[in-house]
């Protein structure tokens, strides 16, 4: 609850002047602004924290915030507004706070960012983390100009539709999170020159087919994360724009029934994680078995933590470890499978496939350089340096 002193300069009873001097704990050595957790219901003004340069004001319950609070601030690098309700951000509201390196706005009540929103700190934005809001729309140039920012989070929102210029000026992004959106589909365009994009996470949306050529030129890529999605069908690593040397691909938890399509993958990427599909049981699947048994136990257990991996033999399920020898007869025999539950349209499957058999002999690499989604940030500093930090 806020205090009588934080309110000292009151204009009247509904629009209360907050002191930054009197709400916030303020550390001189770090230049930092302590303002989280208090009940506040605006934004402070910058008197008595005229040279913050990291304002956290986290988990409070402001609602908007406006350009003559925020140009009072002018040296910051870190603004923290996560976990308050702000529903709309106007464009220009950051034309004055040109150091801006960092700016967490997770877990507000956004709904939409026009152009401009980011108009000011351009040169400087680094990393902007805009998860868990209720974005629906994103206009095609709320980045503009963010040619330095290498973090972009758009995680957790509603998000139905990406323009195509939409990441055009961000030469420089190393991580793009879209995890958790309403996506059905993306243009072949949208990624196009994002050459140093390192992890892209599109998980949790509802894309029925990804688009040949949409990773064309992301030749820094090192994780994929396609999983929880609605693929039936998906073009090979090369056709994608995919390149071999990849650490993780994610492809777990979709609805693909024809191993055909991920043999290319086996090969693709250190790490492969396909389980939770509704594969059929067929003389391909069987590579994919022979795959998977010839890793160490600890990179099978690593495999399945995910989602159970097997396949579908007369409405039966067969994990990985099971026998398959009944499922692979003579081509000539031509056998039909019965579609699996929640699998695809077609109606059955031919078991005439012949491939050369394939062995993945990469070792996994160790589980710590795993984590696909980057949602919320901590901030930890030292009198010249700014860093993030995950909690």
């Amino acid at each position: 609850m806020t205090s009588p002193a934080l309110q000292k300069n009151r204009h009247d009873e509904e629009s209360p002047i907050i002191v930054c001097g009197f709400a916030c704990e303020y550390d001189d050595w770090f230049n930092r602004a302590k303002c989280d957790n208090r009940g506040l219901q605006v934004m402070p003004n910058s008197t008595g924290c005229e040279e913050t340069r990291m304002l956290e004001l986290e988990a409070n319950d402001i609602t908007s915030i406006t350009f003559d609070l925020i140009s009072s601030y002018r040296n910051i690098v870190t603004l923290d507004l996560s976990r308050n309700s702000i529903a709309s951000l106007q464009p220009g509201t950051f034309q004055t706070t040109i150091y801006l390196e960092n700016i967490l706005f997770s877990r507000n009540q956004l709904s939409q960012l026009e152009n401009g929103t980011f108009r000011g700190p351009e040169h400087h934005l680094v990393r902007l983390f805009l998860d868990d809001n209720r974005l629906t729309e994103v206009h095609g140039l709320t980045l503009h100009g963010l040619k330095k920012l290498q973090t972009l989070t758009f995680s957790d929102n509603l998000i139905h539709f990406l323009p195509d210029n939409l990441f055009n000026d961000l030469a420089d992004l190393r991580q793009l999170h879209l995890s958790g959106n309403k996506l059905t589909h993306l243009d072949v365009n949208v990624f196009s020159g994002l050459s140093k994009l390192k992890i892209i996470s599109l998980d949790r949306n509802r894309l029925g087919s990804i688009p040949a050529g949409v990773f064309d030129g992301l030749t820094s890529l090192n994780l994929v994360d396609l999983s929880n999605n609605h693929l039936h069908s998906i073009p090979q690593p090369s056709d994608l724009g995919l390149l071999h040397g990849l650490q993780s691909i994610y492809l777990n938890e979709n609805v693909f029934t024809i191993s055909n399509l991920i043999i290319p993958f086996l090969n693709t990427s250190d790490i492969l994680i396909i389980g939770g599909n509704p594969f059929l049981c067929d003389c391909t699947f069987i590579q994919v078995q022979t795959w998977f048994l010839g890793k160490s136990k600890d990179d099978q257990t690593f495999l399945l933590q995910r989602s159970s991996l097997g396949c579908w033999w007369d409405d039966r399920f067969i994990d990985i470890y099971g026998d398959l020898s009944e499922t692979c007869q003579d081509s000539r025999e031509n056998r039909q499978i019965s579609t699996p539950p929640g699998g695809s349209d077609e109606s059955s499957v031919s078991l005439n496939y012949r491939y050369t058999d394939r062995e993945n002999n990469r070792l996994l690499k160790t589980t710590s350089d795993l984590s696909p989604v980057v949602s919320s940030y901590d901030v930890k500093t030292n009198p010249t340096n700014t860093s993030i930090v995950r909690y």
